[in-house]
């Protein structure tokens, strides 16, 4: 393993970095005999101190959504109530119902993502 490429260290491997460390190895020792750089040694350790867990833990990944579960059960019970609505019609009853100013493409978007797709028109 290159040095420094603590990103790829194993669950297991982190644990024995752990455990060495409470039996008193220098981060230095640790380091030679597992192979991992002293940075990423003490990188885990300090994280270890910190949280108990040897793993960093994101709370959210990316930019936070727009809508709430709330807008989101509004805007499908529109649906429901009427199939052929427009997406500019969602749009103006999202802003008068809750107060969001969102694009059509991120209605679009958020009905992709919710399992609704292009609808047909029939005449």
């Amino acid at each position: 393993m290159p040095a420094g490429d603590y990103c790829c260290v194993p669950g297991q491997q982190k644990q024995l970095v752990v455990r060495m460390s409470l039996r008193g190895m220098s981060t230095k020792d640790i380091s030679i005999a597992t192979g991992i750089s002293a940075r990423a040694v003490s990188w885990l350790m300090s994280q270890w101190k910190s949280t108990g867990h040897t793993v960093k833990h994101s709370i959210a990944i990316g930019r936070p959504r727009v809508l709430t579960p709330l807008d989101l059960a509004y805007t499908e019970s529109l649906i429901e109530q009427r199939t052929d609505v427009f997406l500019s019609e969602l749009q103006e009853a999202l802003f008068i119902a809750h107060e969001v100013d969102i694009d059509n493409i991120t209605i679009s978007h958020v009905l992709y993502r919710r399992g609704y797709t292009r609808k047909k028109v029939s005449i």
